[in-house]
């Protein structure tokens, strides 16, 4: 017979993230939630910035044209293997697709 341990709700807080862990015994797992306390003041000033496009110059060297949070960095990332595994050229060539899909709205500065 195997014993099983119990695991207590819990939030561990590094300034950037919290992690949520929530204990679900009769599942027998405990489920993972990434939580970024800065998120919505990160996607409410870009919002703000897309309101007055002269807000961000260009510069010689290139534009900003994302702010993604970290957490959701961390989602996309899952989701488009090519942000880690890719090449250069490959993830240059995704982010100029994605810039274009209506997915990269929240994260538009322009």
């Amino acid at each position: 017979m195997t014993k099983k341990f119990i695991i207590p709700d819990q939030v561990q807080v590094d300034g950037v993230f919290n992690l949520h862990l929530k204990n679900v015994p009769h599942e027998d797992r405990v489920y993972r939630n990434l939580t970024q306390p800065t998120r919505n003041i990160i996607l409410n000033r870009n919002k703000e910035l897309r309101k007055n496009p002269g807000a961000i110059r260009d510069l010689s060297f290139g534009r900003q044209a994302l702010s993604i949070p970290l957490a959701d960095y961390e989602i996309l990332k899952r989701k488009y293997p090519v942000l880690v595994n890719g090449s250069n050229a490959e993830k240059m060539k995704f982010y100029h697709k994605f810039i274009k899909s209506t997915e990269s709205i929240p994260y538009r500065v322009q």
